[in-house]
């Protein structure tokens, strides 16, 4: 239990310390570059940018280095406590953005990136089931922004957050020590289902990074709508990102005795009916306005993204790829966060992003489970496909 417990502490403190870096850097930028909203899409543009960088060095040299990582881990404790630069600039250009993240924020971001992706290579090495410090890594995620939101934000000023945050990373790194002396050896065999297997095919890495790329371009869609509704807070940065991560800690927490996924059935069955949903408000469907609109759109995004990340887990690879399968997912989460914060300002002139990104999860799921669909058209009840269909035409007529 001890050597257990070693893991899963390193694992929940470096995520914590990782999702609160997340919006106190949003809250040391904003004042910097006069709170325009596209700062915190951007600022988790490079976050995913930085995510996919540590999963490649967790797969391509941290399993090389063995007991170096923790030289790795040392590194941020040069750049205590966290910072962005001095003054503001006149301009809030996405280059500037970039520029004072990839200088003072990158390395603590990157090396804390990398904790859940080589402590499972450490576990899978010794034998032992890796998934499950996935969902840890998610849940100690999910814990930190809304204590951030709820309790740091409004109680603590930054100065006093920066110096925890600092004091917090040196637990990490005597965690880090050790998680590594006590990752022993398998204490039960691991599920068939995660037995050595071949390296997964183009076409199976192509679905993990579709799966990967629409949620996240969702979420970035949602955010920035709720930006334009209600105002650029950090409670409006926070809240969409919370319902994300709280969708990867159901998706790949341990499935119960006789289940297959801990994602609810109601939410796999339904959840291109609540997207055609989101759709038709996007379109100009109205709930009311204000608050009531945005959670709507929370909703949508919290049935989007369980049901795609509860299909990465089933299409998970055995634990001997693993650090593939997270790499493919952070490049897709890179991918569609640039697209949204890149490509969509120059190619629209509205948030299409939103409908575009539904469109590509159902038509990459759609011919990812060709013959689970076919099954889910004959038994879906009739009047959910009739209500979603005419959706789906007054939202055309409304386009």
């Amino acid at each position: 239990m001890l050597r257990s417990s070693a893991a899963v502490a390193f694992v929940f403190v470096g995520a914590v310390l990782l999702f609160s870096l997340e919006p106190l850097v949003g809250r040391l930028l904003l004042p910097l570059f006069g709170g325009a909203f596209h700062v915190w899409t951007t600022a988790l543009m490079f976050f995913q940018g930085a995510l996919f960088c540590a999963y490649l060095y967790a797969h391509l040299l941290a399993p090389r280095i063995g007991r170096w990582h923790l030289a790795v881990v040392a590194l941020p404790l040069l750049f205590l406590p966290p910072e962005v630069g001095g003054a503001g600039v006149a301009e809030a250009s996405t280059l500037a953005i970039l520029t004072r993240l990839s200088l003072h924020v990158a390395v603590p971001f990157g090396v804390l990136a990398t904790t859940a992706v080589v402590t499972q290579r450490w576990l899978a090495d010794a034998g032992r089931e890796p998934w499950g410090l996935y969902a840890v890594s998610n849940l100690g995620s999910l814990g930190a922004l809304l204590l951030y939101a709820i309790v740091i934000e409004p109680q603590i000023g930054l100065r006093t957050q920066r110096w925890v945050w600092a004091g917090g990373y040196v637990l990490y790194v005597g965690l880090a020590w050790l998680a590594w002396r006590q990752r022993g050896a398998a204490t039960r065999p691991l599920p068939e289902s995660d037995a050595p297997g071949p390296r997964p095919r183009p076409a199976r890495l192509a679905y993990w990074l579709l799966l990967s790329a629409a949620p996240s371009a969702f979420l970035m869609a949602v955010t920035n709508l709720v930006a334009l509704e209600v105002g650029n807070v950090p409670l409006v940065w926070v809240l969409p990102l919370a319902i994300y991560l709280a969708s990867f800690v159901v998706a790949f927490a341990t499935p119960r005795a006789g289940e297959a996924t801990r994602v609810p059935g109601a939410v796999r069955r339904l959840w291109p009916h609540v997207a055609a949903v989101g759709a038709f408000f996007f379109s100009g469907g109205d709930a009311g306005g204000g608050w009531i609109d945005v959670l709507v759109h929370y909703a949508v995004l919290a049935f989007v993204t369980l049901a795609a990340h509860g299909e990465l887990h089933r299409a998970r690879p055995a634990p001997k790829h693993l650090t593939l399968f997270y790499l493919v997912i952070a490049l897709g989460g890179w991918l569609g966060g640039a697209f949204v914060a890149l490509v969509a300002p120059a190619a629209f002139t509205g948030l299409w992003e939103y409908p575009l990104a539904l469109a590509a999860l159902a038509l990459t799921m759609g011919v990812g489970r060709r013959a689970a669909l076919a099954e889910w058209v004959k038994t879906a009840p009739k009047l959910a496909l009739i209500v979603s269909a005419a959706l789906v035409v007054v939202i055309l007529v409304k386009i």
